[in-house]
């Protein structure tokens, strides 16, 4: 039972993982990706941070997208430090 339970586990990490790098712009940076249960943080800099919000809210396994901290500018960069957290619910598949 464990081996299965960990097996969608994966599955599902694989999924949430390839929705994210196709939603997220160039200049996006992920440094920090929780993930437990349904529940997803991710923490990360980018060029476009308030951009983000509306384009993970496009992804239908995606709901409840907001920043869960201000965005604040990396000194001397262009970029932005983001927090935002979502719930993730895996669409279809084999779990």
């Amino acid at each position: 039972v464990a081996v299965l339970e960990r097996k969608s586990t994966q599955a599902t990490l694989i999924d949430l993982l390839r929705e994210l790098t196709v939603r997220l712009p160039d200049g996006t940076w992920v440094e920090n990706l929780e993930f437990q249960g349904q529940e997803v943080q991710i923490r990360g800099e980018s060029t476009q941070a308030a951009t983000l919000i509306g384009l993970l809210e496009q992804a239908a396994p995606f709901s409840g997208v907001a920043f869960r901290s201000p965005v604040s500018q990396v000194p001397n960069t262009d970029r932005e430090r983001f927090h935002i957290g979502f719930n993730y619910q895996r669409q279809g598949g084999d779990s």
